[in-house]
C-alpha cells in the first residue's frame, strides 16, 4: 500500500468508529485506484454526510486533528499530515451519479475501514461533466 492510501484506510476507520460513517473516495485519487494506473493525484477527496461538513464541521475538524492533521484550506475542508492532503465535501456531490442516493455505491472493506467507491462508468459521468465546470475552467 503507498503512503495516499494507507492514509485514506486509517481516516476511513477513524470516520467508521467515530461517526459511523462509510465514506466515499473520490476524485482523482478514487478514479486512480478503480483503474489501477498511477495518475498522481495531488490530494485525496473523501465525501461524507452533509452534516459532517455542515453542523458536525467542529467534530470533524477535532476528530482529523487529532489524527496529526493540520487544517490547510478551511473553506475547501482541507488538512495536511506529512506530504499527503486530504479534503472532505458533502455527498451530495454525487447524488446526481448515483440516482440520488450514495448508499447504493459498492462498499469496499479492508482491514477494520469500509468505504464506497464510485464505478469507471460513473467517473467518466463525472469528469464528463466536470470538464465544462466553470471554476476548473479558471483554476
Amino acid at each position: 500500500m503507498d503512503k495516499q492510501y494507507e492514509t485514506f484506510i486509517e481516516v476511513a476507520r477513524k470516520l467508521n468508529q467515530e461517526f459511523d460513517e462509510t465514506p466515499i473516495l473520490y476524485g482523482s485519487f478514487g478514479l486512480e485506484r478503480i483503474i489501477k494506473k498511477g495518475i498522481k493525484a495531488a490530494d485525496i477527496d473523501i465525501l461524507v454526510r452533509n452534516e459532517l461538513v455542515q453542523e458536525k464541521w467542529g467534530a470533524l475538524k477535532k476528530c482529523i486533528e487529532e489524527m496529526g492533521f493540520v487544517p490547510k484550506n478551511e473553506e475547501e475542508h482541507e488538512f495536511a499530515r506529512d506530504v499527503v492532503i486530504i479534503a472532505f465535501a458533502p455527498e451530495t456531490d454525487v447524488k446526481w451519479l448515483t440516482g440520488g442516493d450514495p448508499k447504493t455505491l459498492s462498499v469496499i472493506t479492508e482491514g477494520e475501514a469500509r468505504f464506497r467507491e464510485l464505478t469507471i462508468y460513473q467517473y467518466l459521468e463525472l469528469y464528463e461533466y466536470l470538464k465544462e465546470d466553470k471554476y476548473r475552467k479558471e483554476t
